[in-house]
């Protein structure tokens, strides 16, 4: 899987409790993985691009936010360009981001858990690194209901 894809997942509830599950995912090429949770909801964690490496991102805990630019031709994109993902632990599913992208996330509820797998080692990853702020795109203003 190369491409910018969503992976579906589902939830299984019995007496006992829940299982959930995406099925789909195989972990093609996954050499690490890192978990992150913020202090606080108002966190915006971007913009981070990867050349060459590709990362999938799951979140196992609240809902978060995803925001996805292509890398080539950044510097003319602007907000309207953006991809922009809702991702919930209620709904289970994963963001395959590949390489020639910018990602970031914010947290839409406190306590948010979000697992982010890596086809690069860290060094790899530092060396492929590029870098945007955080606002660079300032697609983080979330109107709530």
């Amino acid at each position: 899987m190369s491409n910018l894809d969503v992976l579906l997942g589902n939830i299984s509830v019995d007496d006992r409790g829940e299982v959930l599950f995406v099925n789909s995912f195989d972990f093609p090429g996954i050499v690490r993985f890192h978990q992150i949770t913020n202090h606080n909801k108002s966190s915006v964690r971007a913009w981070y691009g990867h050349e060459h490496g590709t990362v999938y991102a799951f979140v196992a805990k609240g809902t978060a936010m995803f925001g996805i630019m292509p890398i080539v031709g950044a510097e003319e994109l602007t907000e309207e360009n953006c991809k922009v993902y809702i991702i919930s632990s209620k709904r289970p599913r994963i963001l395959c981001i590949p390489a020639g992208y910018y990602y970031g996330f914010k947290a839409l509820d406190d306590g948010c858990m979000v697992q982010m797998f890596s086809t690069q080692t860290l060094e790899e990853s530092r060396e492929d690194t590029l870098k945007k702020p955080w606002n660079f795109w300032n697609i983080w203003n979330v109107n709530n209901r």
